[in-house]
């Protein structure tokens, strides 16, 4: 490595201007870097750095506008992606705004300068934001990078770690600190950390990631819970579809909602209209997790929109407006005939009530658990943040019953009934093989759960489902690290009882488990924000 640098920083000034301002054309940061490691390096002065990085990329910002402009006399169709970017980019002064904010949120630059191009924004307003907020940001860069850098004694490689690590941080800061909204919410953020209820994914199941291979060993083998629910994609573990579950309810039975699979590429008019659908209707990815892409449909046009922005299945459901939403888990060993439920979780939906005077985005900040994750109601409500409620008027802050959305969990141990455990162990032996998972339902009453009536279920998750009255507030750490090994203890028991029992699927690989996770992670982002 060494070598390579003293080799780098052997050629001529001339080269290195070249070389700094070729590299802006490939990756903005790493010019920045390097710009910095050659002044540090006495190889170039810092203004010669900043011109080649300047104009480096103010050249390849007008390029994508230019490509934009070419592409829209060449190409007669819409393209989809730019078309979301329509009427940002008619709104001069909100564009401006965009272009600048853009300079510090990494992949947004492409698509919005592409657009400017294509939608005929003023070439010269462009040119000027584009000076401007270049100019603004190359110096601040370099200033903060080149601060760093007469202050560091170590070697010349981990100050270019360091120098790209704080240039990344900032981007990530920057968009927060710029509107008004992300940052009262920033101000807030850091509860998040004293409550495991709202912990990343990555932490928080971190226990559990250790626990696995320990059960692996006792029962000696990793994809013994890819066999729970046999006939299911993974055992229901991840990747699974929706409608694999879904298909199976009875269209006759009690518990049954309206609902067909579709995408955007079959005539999903007529399919919605054929199976009686009728808006406001549910749509939800066909294969997701943590309330991913969950959202109400009011119209035919919100339908299309959400159909534009994803290429996979979708399942249509019919909304049900029935207030009272339980998670149920439900297990059975396959040579028992009865199932029990160990865990059953009542969700609570979060609102905020208007007083004719305040903001709802200042109506979400009042709010002492809301504003723990108000960057992901701030994002739900962009567009409504600064409307005013009118006294009394209550405005619903999440439709999606996980905890990720906001939703409230509470232990509803209280509601397991005989006659609830009745008609869920009907409902699960209507799924063939159906041992290990969550039923979610919606009830016109609590009452009504407990004695098996008037409930609806809106999805059924297996292996990868949890007991979620950890979720609880009241709940303790321990208490819910307890019950997750015990989930997946069971989880293993009952993959190897079915293997025993002969009825374990050959067609399940690891390899196809692996597969599926790496597809988790390429989730179309724009979708994340639940209704």
């Amino acid at each position: 490595m060494s070598e390579l640098f003293q080799n780098f920083f052997g050629l001529s000034e001339a080269w290195h201007v070249i070389s700094l301002f070729l590299t802006t054309f490939v990756l903005e940061d790493a010019a920045l870097v390097m710009g910095i490691a050659l002044v540090k390096s006495s190889n170039l002065s810092f203004v010669k750095a900043f011109l080649a990085t300047f104009c480096g990329i103010v050249l390849g910002d007008i390029g994508l506008y230019l490509i934009g402009a070419l592409a829209r006399k060449l190409h007669k169709k819409t393209w989809p992606r730019l078309e979301t970017l329509r009427q940002q980019i008619r709104d001069s002064k909100r564009a401006d705004i965009l272009m600048v904010v853009s300079r510090a949120v990494p992949g947004s630059r492409l698509p919005l300068y592409l657009a400017a191009g294509y939608f005929g924004y003023s070439l010269k307003r462009f040119v000027l934001v584009t000076l401007a907020s270049v100019f603004v940001w190359v110096a601040f860069a370099f200033s903060l990078v080149q601060g760093i850098a007469e202050l560091w004694t170590g070697p010349l490689w981990s100050l270019l770690v360091v120098s790209a690590s704080s240039i990344f941080v900032v981007r990530q800061m920057l968009p927060q600190l710029a509107d008004p909204w992300r940052r009262k919410a920033l101000l807030y953020s850091w509860r998040r950390w004293t409550h495991f209820e709202f912990w990343p994914a990555w932490l928080f199941y971190l226990p559990v990631v250790f626990y696995i291979p320990y059960l692996a060993f006792k029962y000696r083998s990793f994809s013994v819970p890819l066999d729970a629910n046999p006939d299911l994609r993974n055992g229901g573990l991840i990747g699974e579809s929706k409608w694999d579950y879904l298909k199976f309810v009875n269209s006759t039975s009690p518990w049954a909602l309206k609902a067909v699979p579709i995408d955007a590429e079959s005539d999903w008019q007529s399919l919605l209209a054929n199976s009686g659908l009728q808006y406001p209707i549910i749509f939800k990815p066909d294969v997701g997790q943590r309330g991913y892409g969950v959202r109400l449909i009011p119209n035919e046009d919100e339908a299309r929109a959400y159909l534009s922005q994803i290429k996979t299945k979708v399942i249509a459901q019919e909304y049900s407006d029935w207030n009272v939403e339980v998670g149920i888990f439900y297990h059975r060993f396959p040579e028992q005939v009865a199932g029990t439920i160990p865990s059953l979780t009542r969700k609570e939906f979060p609102f905020v009530v208007g007083d004719g005077k305040t903001k709802l985005g200042a109506l979400i900040l009042k709010d002492k658990r809301a504003r723990i994750i108000a960057a992901t109601y701030f994002a739900r409500f962009e567009k409504e943040l600064d409307r005013v409620p009118s006294s009394g008027e209550r405005v619903p802050l999440g439709l999606s019953g996980n905890h990720c959305q906001g939703a409230i969990f509470w232990d509803g141990q209280d509601l397991i009934t005989d006659q609830i455990l009745h008609s869920i162990d009907l409902l699960a032996h209507e799924i063939p093989n159906f041992y290990f998972g969550r039923i979610d339902v919606r009830a016109r009453s609590l009452d009504d759960l407990k004695i098996g009536k008037n409930f609806v279920v809106i999805e059924i998750n297996g292996s990868g489902s949890e007991m979620t009255h950890i979720w609880d507030a009241t709940n303790s750490l321990i208490s819910a690290y307890k019950t997750l090994f015990y989930q997946w203890n069971l989880l293993f028991q009952t993959g190897e009882r079915v293997r025993l029992k002969g009825i374990a699927s050959k067609k399940k690989r690891l390899r196809d488990l692996a597969a599926d996770i790496k597809l988790h992670f390429k989730k179309n982002k724009n979708l994340t924000i639940a209704s």
